[in-house]
């Protein structure tokens, strides 16, 4: 006779709904994403947040269904099913309480978090500081409350779900995420290409690379004492007379190239002359060719080149944002007699520019409508009508000396041309069309740069005037790399820029200079070139110090956090998100398509000392503490 045992009134059941957990996570998930995401009441805003959750909501159902795997196998045994619930719950509190964590840290760092990113911050001091200051009291407590919830809401199992709950769960996954996926299709930016990552996938890929050494590189603790002193600001460190031309200039106008790189301009070898009119020009000007822009952002290339600081902490999108500011070389200026202005045929209240030029030495602030150009896109005006305005500020008081910073806008993204240039294609056969648009946008610069040319010369202006032409971060097309638009990476076509000095007095047949340089040494080089001693706390080396390094540092910080040198014909590329380098010959490869650090490990050890000295020194700038380097080990 069979014998059945009576069944536990308060037993759970055989198989607990993972259901519920596993919904409640991907809310949490998606809901961080939506936090992150401006602009909410924008209808685009709807589908990059299913772009940027496709991942997180394909791993809250892959967490529900290994957990109902796990379940089940222990569903014969009441104690080990109990202690898988427990374990899975608890696990879901931890992802909960990741997902809080990560809110914060990519709120502030643009990137998901990684072991290499966390060693990282275990060595900079205050890049810890920084992240604990924007602990608010909101974030403490969504750090107690949302696990805190998640075990109190699931601390009991509930009973299995419907096999129509379960299905309309995986469908509405799997719509989302194709919607989510196909946006991304679409040329999504590289911003939500970044946000569309799993944070908890992404963590678990570091630990994964780190295991198998491909993410082991770390920046040594120990570096060189003489390391710091092409860091140290004027009045650290001891200046030795710089030899400038005997002749000076009087007056000074800088023209900043928007979105200009070297690679896009015949001057500098490319097979499309855009700018055909600078390049005749260059017979009157020293052309350097090897300048570079510090780090690849407008609003943080005029932090460089208005205060002649490298790009530093808290190294985050505004990486010159926490520390102590210089005098402008406008302000030297001022001092001296002169008249200073910016222009630009763009809005330059973006981030604050205009505001902190106009406090700290510009007397005369001139965006696009006082210009009276006419706007053409979000980002300002035609650039033509920005060369007419230079000539009528030179011309207000022709007695007094002047200093003008200009900054161009056109060729910033989306290139809208001129009316009368719409239609019309640059460049050779198989040109993507924004590309053209672009070229054609730097040939109507080249125009108005001849027209300021010609008009010093008309005014008698060309013997006392110096031009500079600089880019201001370069632009990529998808070529050679792959990557569009600048910002995010360190390749030359992103941040290898123009630098050309115009003077017929003082360069005329100068020709090349091959010294590596970078936005930050172009207030030194003026304040030699116009007998100006330059500010404490610039940290630029003029081209006419002979003692001088021939390197350039610059950074990286809207994609992986990179920082990079070029000593040399060499760049060194070091990504403290993924605890990797890589090294390129310019000279054998300027496509920079062949890494070679794995053929020279001296040198990526020699350039890991001279970047982590410069991390130290900027944290000593920050905090004002002593620096006491211990040498490296041999």
């Amino acid at each position: 006779m069979d014998v059945t045992q009576p069944r536990d009134a308060n037993a759970p059941p055989d198989t607990p709904s993972t259901l519920g957990p596993s919904l409640a996570l991907g809310g949490a998930l998606v809901a961080a994403k939506a936090l992150l995401l401006d602009r909410p009441e924008s209808f685009a805003w709807a589908g990059q947040l299913a772009a940027s959750t496709w991942q997180d909501v394909l791993f809250a159902a892959a967490f529900g269904l290994a957990g109902l795997v796990v379940l089940r196998a222990a569903r014969h045994r009441p104690v080990a099913r109990r202690w898988c619930w427990r374990a899975f719950v608890v696990a879901g509190a931890l992802n909960a309480l990741f997902t809080v964590v990560h809110v914060g840290v990519y709120a502030w760092s643009r990137r998901a978090m990684s072991v290499q990113m966390l060693r990282f911050a275990g060595d900079v001091g205050n890049l810890r500081s920084s992240l604990t200051a924007r602990l608010t009291w909101i974030n403490v407590l969504a750090l107690v409350l949302v696990p805190t919830l998640f075990v109190v809401v699931f601390r009991k199992p509930r009973p299995a779900a419907s096999k129509w709950q379960a299905g309309a769960a995986l469908v509405l996954s799997a719509v989302w995420a194709l919607a989510g996926r196909g946006v991304l299709h679409r040329a999504a930016p590289e911003w939500l290409l970044r946000m569309s990552q799993n944070p908890h996938v992404a963590l678990a890929r570091s630990v994964v690379e780190e295991a198998r050494g491909a993410g082991a590189v770390a920046l040594p603790r120990d570096f060189r004492a003489d390391d710091l002193e092409e860091f140290r600001i004027v009045g650290e460190r001891a200046r030795p007379p710089a030899v400038p031309p005997a002749a000076r200039v009087r007056n000074v106008i800088v023209v900043v190239l928007e979105s200009t790189g070297a690679r896009h301009l015949g001057l500098y070898g490319s097979p499309v002359d855009a700018m055909p009119k600078l390049t005749a020009e260059a017979a009157n000007a020293l052309v350097v060719d090897a300048a570079y822009a510090n780090v690849g952002l407008t609003v943080c290339t005029f932090q460089v080149i208005a205060f002649s600081v490298l790009p530093g902490l808290p190294w985050c999108y505004v990486p010159c944002g926490d520390r102590p500011l210089p005098k402008t070389l406008a302000e030297l200026l001022v001092e001296r007699g002169y008249r200073t202005a910016l222009l630009s045929s763009a809005d330059m209240n973006y981030e604050g520019m205009a505001w902190e030029a106009e406090h700290h030495g510009y007397q005369v602030i001139r965006n696009y409508w006082d210009l009276d150009c006419t706007a053409q896109s979000s980002w300002g005006a035609e650039d033509s009508c920005l060369f007419d305005g230079l000539l009528r500020f030179a011309d207000e008081k022709p007695d007094q000396p002047f200093f003008a910073l200009a900054w161009t806008s056109q060729a910033h993204d989306p290139y809208v041309v001129s009316r009368e240039d719409q239609g019309l294609d640059f460049g050779p056969p198989g040109t993507r069309a924004d590309r053209s648009r672009y070229l054609r946008i730097l040939s109507r610069v080249d125009e108005g740069l001849a027209r300021l040319f010609a008009g010093l010369r008309e005014r008698g202006r060309d013997r006392d005037t110096l031009v500079v032409i600089v880019g201001d971060h370069g632009e990529a097309f998808a070529e050679p790399h792959g990557y569009v638009g600048h910002g995010g990476v360190l390749y030359d076509e992103s941040i290898r820029v123009p630098l050309v000095l115009w003077s017929p007095a003082l360069f005329a047949g100068a020709g090349r200079s091959m010294q590596v340089t970078s936005h930050v040494d172009l207030n030194p080089t003026l304040a030699d070139l116009l007998g100006v001693p330059p500010a404490a706390g610039w940290q630029g080396h003029s081209l006419f110090d002979s003692a001088r390094p021939d390197r350039a540092y610059f950074f990286a910080a809207l994609g992986d956090l990179l920082f990079g040198v070029r000593e040399g014909s060499r760049k060194y590329v070091y990504s403290a998100s993924r605890g990797q380098e890589s090294v390129y010959d310019l000279r054998q490869d300027p496509d920079e398509t062949r890494d070679l650090s794995a053929d020279d490990p001296s040198f990526c050890g020699r350039q890991r000392e001279r970047i982590a000295a410069w991390i130290a020194y900027e944290e000593h700038l920050l905090k004002g503490t002593p620096l006491t380097p211990r040498s490296p080990q041999p």
